[in-house]
């Protein structure tokens, strides 16, 4: 594990999710792993931080130092979301450099792990980094439960779980029922008789 500077963009960066109900998360130095086919690739944040995105991550031929990696001819597509979904949201994340965690990018080759990762902190209770944004995952629509699981339009995020909440025509949509003239599956409405 290195930190390094903040940078790099990769072919497959991606984050923890989209704006949610809290503000902008405190941004730490990137961190990056590395480590040969077989070997374990280390991520690790400083205390009180966490990882919120996913900067590079390429699983095959991929070049270059921390902060400024590309990817290379032989590449899994998927690396910097399988990444996010091992590391997103921990403090340090320990994985293997292997095809049973990537998949198998091109047959014959010695591949390795570059990955690059952005730590950051939410400074107040209830919070949770997703990407560079600090969200309540209890109640926030757009990261409802975890990062980047959305709740279908007009419903709302509860405890941490999408609820289709009644409109305002006689509670006839209700948790734990469906009301056939006034539901429909993609949500609540009054009148779809």
């Amino acid at each position: 594990m290195s930190g390094g500077a903040g940078g790099g963009g990769g072919a497959s960066g991606t984050s923890g999710g989209a704006a949610g109900a809290g503000g902008k998360a405190q941004v730490f130095p990137t961190v990056c792993g590395e480590a040969v086919e077989n070997g374990d690739v280390s991520l690790e944040c400083p205390e009180g931080s966490v990882i919120g995105a996913v900067v590079f991550a390429g699983y095959g031929t991929p070049t270059g130092a921390c902060g400024s990696y590309h990817a290379g001819k032989c590449d899994a597509a998927t690396a910097a979301s399988v990444v996010f979904s091992l590391c997103g949201g921990r403090t340090k994340c320990k994985f293997k450099a292997a095809n049973s965690v990537f998949g198998e990018p091109c047959s014959g080759t010695v591949k390795e792990v570059r990955a690059e990762v952005q730590c950051v902190a939410c400074g107040f209770s209830g919070t949770q980094a997703c990407g560079p944004t600090c969200t309540n995952l209890q109640t926030d629509p757009a990261n409802c439960g975890a990062c980047g699981a959305p709740c279908d339009v007009g419903d709302t995020c509860q405890s941490g779980s999408c609820v289709c909440l009644p409109p305002d025509c006689n509670q006839s949509c209700f948790m734990g029922g469906f009301d056939y003239g006034n539901c429909t599956v993609n949500g609540c409405s009054c009148g779809n008789n």
